[in-house]
């Protein structure tokens, strides 16, 4: 840790000098989230995979020009609110977590492309996740999932991964979403149960309208 300090304080900080679009801690054994990055305000991309961090600081939403970034093989069970301030976010990596949900802010990331949390505790995602329209691929293999946010199915498009969760039933309205895996294998693909689909009646224009403002609350 002491060393990962030393390289990053014996770097410029002034930008006329050097901008530090990229900077890898990968296989570094950091236990906690280095402050110190806050001075590099240019930073696009940042990997600081495989260490034992505990906490993601709320100060991380002051790295307000990251494209990348990647948080796998940690130690954290929640991300802070302030994640959401990160709109230029490409790519965010959660994989080999503790998390049990996504705060709501992460639906204020609209130009996020790829959205990787396969190896968490997941319970559910946020309700408005169909806010992310530039979305291409939600992986969320092996998580503690049992349903689907409806705003999902705003997004046909976006290639989803649900293998090994918990999810059974389904509305009928996500059978449309032709790329969505739902697979829910466990104990190691022994054996394979699928989702299935309620039949919902025709609802009165008054029940859709309903149904529609409480996805868009």
């Amino acid at each position: 840790m002491e060393e990962v300090l030393e390289a990053l304080d014996a770097l410029p900080r002034d930008r006329k000098c050097i901008q530090l679009f990229k900077y890898s801690f990968d296989t570094y054994r950091i236990t906690e989230f280095p402050l110190v990055l806050l001075e590099f305000k240019d930073l696009e991309h940042l990997d600081i995979s495989n260490t034992n961090i505990k906490v993601i600081p709320p100060e991380i939403g002051q790295l307000t020009k990251l494209r990348k970034l990647h948080l796998d093989f940690n130690e954290f069970d929640k991300l802070p609110p302030e994640i959401g301030q990160l709109t230029e976010l490409r790519v965010l990596s959660l994989d080999h977590n503790k998390l049990r949900g996504l705060p709501d802010e992460i639906c204020n990331l609209t130009n996020l492309c790829s959205l990787d949390c396969e190896f968490n505790k997941i319970s559910s995602l946020p309700k408005n996740i169909g806010n992310l329209v530039n979305l291409k691929k939600l992986n969320a293999l092996s998580n503690n999932l049992t349903t689907l946010p409806i705003s999902l199915c705003t997004l046909p498009e976006c290639k989803v991964d649900l293998y090994f969760n918990d999810i059974e039933t389904l509305p009928m309205v996500f059978k449309q979403l032709t790329k969505v895996d739902y697979g829910t294998q466990r104990g190691r693909g022994l054996y394979n149960t699928y989702v299935t689909f309620q039949y919902e009646p025709p609802m009165t224009f008054q029940t859709f309208i309903a149904k529609l403002q409480r996805v868009l609350q």
